[in-house]
């Protein structure tokens, strides 16, 4: 491989990193992909542990996808924007391996997710074993491929060495034009796969835009019924559902559109407890939780009403206010809960008294399973998106300031009294303000969540945390 192709194949953009503001300890991560262009979709099949998800990764840039060395690891599709070749937008699906005649019931539900992935997609990335050579689930999917008459771009994986080309000859036997030996674990041989591709993805690419949407992570602890929201939501099985704990491994993303909104939702992996986390596919699934968390504009916090709040649904809603993002709760299983009169409203009251920190996320009360008031997820999510676009004009904002203030002052530093002199708003959705005091260090965090709840209450941030930089004048 030449010097200028290597540099090309380690260019694949996908996180921005940015800091909205000068002295702000903490940076945002948003996504660098344009999510309003309409991108054509890349399905990567194949049989188990050919190194699918290596390939997923190796294109998104980071590591997005749950990859080991043993077979079955991505069991649903996982979803992913990227940039190709610095100028085609695509979404990229990582599919669980494809077999012909699963025994077990899980893999036949997996099998069942690649089939819709290949009936989605564009475009196809037909991954095989270079090294293990030809085999019958390869022959079985590559016939079941050629009848989607869709571009199907075969890649012999394992490839490792260029002398190790030879291997992949065999599979020029199946039936397709091409054979690309590659190696995504080490990048080699990818770049012209997607050249190869380029000329599709040109044609499959569309001017059409489309609104800005909304992410919205579905987030808790395993086996609350993130999943089945989600497939409540969509009304389709987009994502395996099970009575055992832990099904979903990868973080999914799915769009759909509402009420004229295009929307994503990212059904999570359940986080456990780190005491809990004695497997290395665990581990891998609390950080893709918490990766949701970081790229989601609102966070669906779902919890079992039959249970109450639990620790570790504080842990996560704490998670949650600390990437500072909109959140609602979604009290899941209600059809379950004993009612009597003004059962939802103590309910929500002693919640609130648990999780005071984020008595601030409005609360639904739904059943998942048979999809009752499901709806109601998205239109408060809606709702809170709303209320976080709105920009307070900056002479409102100082007089409500001076009377929160001159009720309740921040108190006195070293004899003097502490003044919050005035602010502005620097930043919508989660809302932020900058705020300039004479001793802004001595502003105790109390009083930050003080001024934090007043605000939301007089600006109807219902939903929103309310963050603040302090400046000294």
């Amino acid at each position: 491989m030449t010097k200028g192709r290597q540099k090309r194949e380690r260019r694949f953009p996908n996180d921005l990193l940015i800091d909205c503001f000068p002295g702000k300890t903490s940076c945002d991560i948003v996504t660098a992909v344009d999510s309003t262009a309409k991108k054509p979709i890349i399905a990567i099949v194949g049989r188990p542990n050919v190194g699918k998800s290596s390939l997923f990764n190796r294109l998104m840039g980071r590591k997005k996808a749950v990859v080991e060395d043993y077979p079955g690891v991505t069991r649903d599709r996982n979803y992913g924007d990227t940039v190709l070749l610095d100028t085609y937008p695509v979404t990229l699906i990582d599919t669980g391996g494809f077999e012909q005649n699963p025994d077990e019931a899980t893999r036949r539900e997996v099998q069942q997710q690649c089939q819709l992935a290949i009936e989605e997609a564009d475009l196809l990335f037909f991954m095989v074993d270079g090294k293990s050579g030809l085999l019958p689930d390869d022959q079985d999917l590559a016939r079941l491929l050629i009848r989607t008459r869709k571009p199907v771009f075969l890649l012999a994986n394992k490839i490792d060495h260029l002398r190790h080309e030879e291997m992949a000859y065999d599979f020029y036997s199946l039936g397709f034009e091409r054979v690309f030996p590659v190696s995504a674990l080490h990048s080699l041989g990818i770049d012209d796969v997607l050249e190869a591709a380029a000329p599709y993805l040109k044609e499959l690419s569309s001017e059409e835009k489309m609104p800005k949407g909304l992410r919205l992570a579905i987030v808790g602890k395993p086996n609350v019924g993130k999943s089945s929201l989600v497939n409540s939501l969509l009304g389709q099985e987009r994502v395996i559902v099970s009575d055992v704990a832990g099904t979903t491994r990868d973080a999914i993303d799915t769009e759909l559109t509402y009420n004229g909104l295009p929307i994503t939702l990212i059904d999570t992996a359940g986080i456990r407890r780190k005491s809990r986390i004695s497997q290395k596919m665990e581990r891998y699934a609390v950080v893709s939780a918490i990766a949701s968390i970081d790229r989601c504009d609102i966070a669906v916090l779902v919890m079992d009403a039959t249970q109450g709040v639990t620790d570790q649904d504080a842990k996560i809603a704490d998670l949650i206010v600390q990437k500072g993002k909109g959140a609602l709760i979604a009290l899941n299983k209600w059809d379950l809960v004993e009612k009597e009169t003004n059962t939802f409203r103590d309910y929500v009251r002693q919640l609130y008294q648990d999780l005071a920190f984020f008595s601030f996320a409005p609360v639904v009360s739904i059943s998942a399973r048979t999809g009752k008031r499901t709806h109601r997820v998205l239109d408060t999510a809606l709702e809170i998106h709303r209320r976080g676009q709105q920009k307070v004009a900056t002479s409102h904002f100082n007089q409500v300031l001076r009377e929160i203030v001159s009720k309740h002052p921040p108190g006195r530093h070293r004899g003097r009294p502490v003044k919050i002199l005035y602010g502005t708003q620097a930043r919508s959705f989660p809302p932020v303000f900058i705020l300039f005091a004479n001793f802004p260090e001595a502003i105790p965090p109390a009083y930050h969540r003080f001024l934090s709840a007043q605000l939301r209450e007089v600006f109807d941030f219902t939903g929103l945390p309310v963050r603040f930089i302090f400046k000294r004048k």
